[in-house]
């Protein structure tokens, strides 16, 4: 997996800033960093595609779509990259966001 040389030095960063038993540092390799780094950015990707294709099909803002998924998110009690993948894979219509829950 390649890293940008400012990912890399926040993953350099945070190995040892995980907290421990007893409140005691723990250092978290350099692995699991970077699957955690690799997992948030692939949920920021799917974010920002749901994102966009919501702002076309229903003719809002880009910050009118977030706040469209994550209102669904939060109303449905669940994680706004899980409702923003459904998007993308169109197991969500675009309209299901607009309308009110009840």
């Amino acid at each position: 997996m390649w890293l940008t040389p400012a990912c890399a030095a926040w993953v350099e960063h945070r190995k040892v800033t995980a907290p421990g038993p007893a409140s005691r540092p723990r250092p978290v390799s350099s692995r699991i960093a970077s699957v955690r780094l690799q997992a948030a950015l692939n949920s920021r990707v799917i974010i920002e595609q749901a994102k966009g294709m919501l702002s076309e099909y229903l003719n809002v803002t880009v910050s009118d779509a977030f706040e469209l998924l994550r209102t669904y998110a939060r109303t449905h009690n669940r994680k706004l990259s899980e409702i923003a993948s459904d998007v993308v894979d169109r197991a969500i219509p675009s309209s299901a966001l607009t309308s009110r829950p009840g």
